[in-house]
């Protein structure tokens, strides 16, 4: 398993955190739902009217969720 840039980390890090609360072990899970709620984020969010500020924060988010699903 490679090691996850500290932003991606982070992102693991609050989703286990509420998946604790789960009545069973969805571990497993929480890299691909993480992967899957940010990209629904940014396309859900995403204009072409957007800064170029926005825009790369809409590419970071996209390249933490390649990080997150490859891992």
């Amino acid at each position: 398993m490679t090691e996850l840039s500290p932003a991606a980390q982070a992102v693991l890090n609050a989703i286990n955190k509420e998946l604790d609360e789960a009545p069973w072990d969805l571990t497993f899970i929480a890299g691909s739902a993480a992967a899957a709620a940010l990209r629904a984020a940014v396309r859900y969010c995403q204009s072409e009217y957007w800064s170029e500020g926005e825009q790369r924060l809409a590419k970071r988010m996209l390249m933490i969720s390649d990080e997150l699903e490859a891992q």
